[in-house]
């Protein structure tokens, strides 16, 4: 087919950096990178999809070969909303046999064979063909397995004869989450991307390498990030970092976290793209470092779907956050909300009958309601906008404005045909993290459920955590409700296994949603063992460095952990000068070298200190704890009474 005649689901370059995460991340942890290497993408094989003209003979195929151990293919035109190809196409204006079969399982030969008649991408991905329509630049293909789904290819309209889709020019660096400011010492977001010469989202037949500068009241240097948030917090000492980044082959962008300097507030950092392999590097990006404790504030939209259909009612979440990404808000201060097209109204209730536009932070979240009214002309499927949320005069703080890319659904698709889940790509062992399971229509826009509706939960993945009810993770539980009128429902998750997982959410009704997720082992505890309590004897004290399940984690950095070392009749109510912290067990038995401070080395999963007590019959009390506090290690204690040799 000639694809241009398929209906575009590109993405407009704002909507890309101003939303990529916005109302998808509820803690600063989240991040696109995995845990280990993804098996590779499946591979194009005979003609292009882009080569083949759909309006002539209704279908396009698409085949390929793929690792035997990759399941289940799918397929997306956005690189968001994925659904498998149907086994049995629809064949209607094709000419294909009656018998004609889609092979989308590569575990059966390493290879797959699909056909996508323009029945199937109207009912299936909600894509319509025809001269109204206008150029799909992409197709997205990845297969999913056990331990995760596969890296993805991306198939490009190279040709493109309509204006749209066009190869990749300019490379592009933008602050996200939140835009233009950051927290002094604090790990932030960039986001690099791919665009045309109209500002559209592309991309590059081959990886494309680049470096960033940092400049500084006119002195350059260079920009060292992280792939994922969870290396930027665990480095605090920053060496682990690298100089080096990439956008990988057919992909559109890359995000890197970055550490900012504990610089004076106020300074103005100016970043840049450098040294790329390819294409023009964009203009540079300023960002202002803020204080961690205000005054400034700034507004993140948390948890809110930025794609609604018409006349439904949404509920949008602005949550007010200091440059230390946590939550604040003085309880008399309002943000004013406004929209840049009219059609789109502000109200106060779930049923969006009352209208307003300024709310009262009550809590540090705001909750409101939108609606998209439109008028009885409109022509339009899909109508982009942006909500803005700005301080009003009068309030205690200071708040910086912020910008949220929205978009319209007007098309007649208003029944809810499938369930997405949408939440952190990256979370950490053992703690409780937040998801959303989704109703949506069959263009991937949340639709609001008729009646009350049970979501089964499961994982692919056997042992690896359980669902929650609740955001302390108190109570267990196999499904969800998504209350009749409304198109989501919070469900929790608790890992207690690293890796890459799946998290499932599926009704008989509808076509099932999953999330792939990786889980991190980060360094959250200090446990304290000692050996013996008997006085009179150098006893060997064992720290070890575990994560939020309490497993067993290697040191991500060096690190100087303090030692409290307490004996004493009542509650450890003095320390003894006979009482010391040993590095070794000649050091203890000649009672030399003694020190309140021991050193937990890079990679290593346990360390180890000596104590001796010369009083029988007292308390005894060691508690390890670590100096720096960006780590974010609790302490570890180890108590008992000493008795006589």
């Amino acid at each position: 087919m000639s694809m241009k005649y398929v209906y575009s689901k590109t993405l407009i370059l704002s909507a890309l950096l101003l939303g990529t995460l916005s109302g998808c991340l509820s803690t600063p942890e989240v991040s696109v990178s995995s845990l280990g290497k993804k098996l590779p993408a499946p591979a194009l094989k005979g003609t292009s999809p882009f080569e083949q003209n759909i309006e002539t003979i209704g279908y396009v195929q698409i085949q390929g070969t793929c690792d035997a151990r990759i399941g289940t293919i799918y397929l997306s035109f956005d690189n968001k909303v994925w659904h498998q190809v149907p086994t049995q196409p629809n064949l209607t204006g094709t000419s294909l046999p009656a018998n004609t079969v889609n092979d989308n399982d590569c575990s059966n030969d390493g290879a797959f064979n699909a056909y996508l008649t323009k029945t199937d991408l109207t009912n299936t991905w909600g894509i319509v063909t025809g001269d109204n329509g206008a150029d799909v630049d992409y197709i997205y293909i990845k297969g999913s397995t056990l331990i995760g789904d596969t890296e993805v290819l991306t198939i490009v309209d190279t040709k493109d004869t309509d204006g749209g889709g066009s190869a990749a020019a300019t490379i592009l660096l933008e602050k996200t989450w939140p835009s233009g400011g950051a927290g002094v010492g604090k790990c932030g977001y960039f986001t690099v991307s791919l665009v045309d010469e109209n500002l559209k989202v592309a991309s590059h037949a081959e990886r494309i390498t680049f470096n960033i500068s940092v400049t500084k009241s006119g002195s350059t240097s260079t920009f060292r990030g992280y792939n994922s948030w969870s290396e930027c917090e665990a480095d605090f000492s920053s060496t682990n970092n690298t100089d080096s980044f990439e956008v990988k082959a057919h992909q559109s962008s890359t995000q890197i976290v970055y550490r900012f300097p504990t610089s004076s507030v106020g300074d103005t950092l100016s970043f840049r793209i450098t040294n790329q392999s390819a294409l023009t590097a964009g203009p540079a990006t300023n960002v202002v470092l803020k204080s961690t404790s205000g005054p400034s504030l700034w507004f993140a939209l948390d948890g809110s779907p930025t794609k609604i259909y018409r006349d439904a009612c949404y509920p949008i979440k602005v949550t007010s956050r200091k440059y230390s990404y946590d939550s604040y808000a003085h309880s008399t201060d309002q943000v004013a909300l406004s929209s840049t097209d009219a059609r789109v109204l502000f109200y106060s209730d779930d049923a969006c009958e009352n209208t307003q536009s300024t709310f009262t932070f009550a809590t540090s979240t705001v909750l409101a309601y939108i609606k998209f009214v439109p008028s009885a002309t409109d022509a339009q499927s899909f109508v982009p906008f942006a909500i803005s949320a700005q301080g009003v005069a009068g309030n205690v703080n200071s708040y910086d404005p912020a910008s949220f890319n929205f978009s319209a659904d007007l098309t007649n698709k208003n029944t809810a045909t499938k369930l997405a889940i949408w939440g952190a790509s990256e979370i950490a062992n053992g703690q409780c993290s937040e998801f959303k399971v989704v109703s949506m229509n069959d263009n991937g826009t949340a639709l609001p459920v008729l009646a009350t509706t049970s979501i089964n939960l499961s994982t692919l993945e056997t042992s690896v955590g359980t669902f929650k009810t609740d955001a302390s993770c108190s109570a267990t539980a196999s499904s969800a409700t998504i209350d009749g009128g409304k198109s989501e429902a919070a469900i929790y998750f608790k890992p207690y296994s690293p890796g890459t997982i799946t998290l499932v959410a599926d009704h008989n009704t509808m076509t099932s949603g999953s999330q792939s997720v990786v889980v991190k082992s980060v360094p959250t505890q200090l446990a304290v063992t000692v050996n013996n309590w008997t006085y009179y004897t150098c006893a060997l004290v064992t720290v070890s460095l575990l994560d939020g399940a309490g497993l067993g984690i290697t040191a991500p950095q060096n690190m100087t952990l303090n030692v409290d070392y307490l004996t004493g009749p009542t509650n450890y109510s003095y320390t003894s000068a006979t009482n010391h912290v040993y590095p070794d067990s000649s050091s203890c038995v000649a009672n030399s070298g003694n020190s309140n401070s021991i050193s937990f080395s890079k990679d290593a999963s346990t360390a180890s200190f000596y104590i001796k007590n010369n009083t029988a019959g007292y308390l005894g009390k060691v508690t390890v704890s670590t100096i720096n506090p960006l780590l974010n290690i609790s302490s570890g204690t180890a108590e008992s009474t000493f008795t006589g040799p």
